[in-house]
């Protein structure tokens, strides 16, 4: 794991997105522990990393697949919650105004790219797509 190249990857997806990035964070599934993060403060990552928990926990319960590539959450104000799942191991949660962004550039085109490079950092393969 390169931790340098992992706070690339958030700067990154920051200029990707430009003034859509309100708030970024990657974290440890494991521990919760931020890994870098753009924006973001230890209420932001704790809320990130329960929001996963309890979503695969009540997936489990209900016997529903598990999490896949990405949750997106539509919110208030022009502004969405987007989850990035890496391999399960890893996960990056954002805030973003999607009134800065295109919706399709976003799903398509960044978090590929983003996600491909975050892989790369934490030098682990993609085993999964997006679609």
């Amino acid at each position: 794991m390169d931790v340098k190249k992992i706070k690339e990857s958030v700067n990154l997806f920051k200029d990707f997105l430009g003034d859509g990035l309100i708030s970024s964070d990657i974290w440890d599934e494991k521990d919760g522990l931020s890994l870098a993060s753009y924006n973001a403060n230890d209420r932001f990552s704790a809320l990130f990393a329960h929001i996963v928990k309890l979503t695969k926990e009540s997936l489990n319960d209900l016997a529903f697949p598990e999490l896949g590539a990405y949750q997106i959450t539509n919110l208030s104000d022009n502004q969405l919650l987007l989850i990035i799942n890496i391999e399960n191991k890893y996960f990056w949660g954002s805030l973003i105004n999607t009134s800065q962004i295109s919706l399709g550039e976003l799903l398509f085109i960044i978090i590929p790219k983003a996600k491909e490079s975050l892989l790369q950092a934490l030098a682990l393969e993609e085993k999964t797509t997006l679609n």
